[in-house]
């Protein structure tokens, strides 16, 4: 968390401790940074504060910023990103994300892709989604290889497993083989 803590993306990191209870269960907690009148995306879109195609641009550029930063959340969605009074999203909620970011495409690809599976599509249909995650794919300043919008449409329209994605993230190997489960699945789909 020192490391995330540092980040303007994410609320600034104050304490951390844990209490046993009975001896068999640890109840964990942080102190962190607390933002008046901040609701999160998923609450700002479901009170109509916000429009999808307003708010969708901003949060894929939340993600650039993540990997310009070296990080990524391995849970983005809606929940998980604060919108501020001023505007100014804010990630939490990090039980897992990843440091290694060498991949800049393929971890941009997973948080935009799983970013609709996961939640979006509630908000957007997948054609208006796909059509902003190619206007900003054009114009992002991570180098985007050519297996980017395979990655992007596996995670966006599979469910693909917290361990599988865990495993993605760490091996290269697994990353491999990954890619060559979304081409056949690709391949297959009518």
């Amino acid at each position: 968390m020192s490391k995330l803590s540092k980040s303007k993306l994410v609320p600034q990191v104050y304490g951390y401790g844990f209490r046993r209870e009975m001896g068999l269960l640890k109840h964990e907690y942080l102190v962190i940074e607390y933002f008046d009148g901040s609701v999160s995306v998923d609450q700002a879109l479901r009170n109509n504060q916000v429009a999808p195609e307003v708010i969708l641009p901003k949060i894929f550029e939340l993600f650039e910023n993540m990997l310009g930063q070296g990080f990524v959340h391995m849970d983005p969605h809606p929940k998980n990103i604060l919108l501020a009074k001023d505007g100014v999203l804010k990630l939490i909620d990090f039980e897992c994300c990843a440091f290694d970011v060498s991949d800049r495409s393929f971890c941009l690809a997973f948080c935009m892709g799983y970013f609709y599976h996961f939640w979006f599509y509630q908000f957007m249909r997948e054609q208006e989604y796909d059509q902003l995650a190619r206007e900003f794919a054009g114009a992002s300043v991570v180098p985007l290889n050519k297996d980017f919008w395979t990655y992007y449409n596996h995670f966006k329209r599979c469910k693909v497993s917290r361990s599988l994605r865990y495993k993605v993230f760490l091996s290269l190997s697994a990353r491999r083989e990954f890619l060559a489960h979304c081409i056949k699945v690709a391949r297959d789909e009518p």
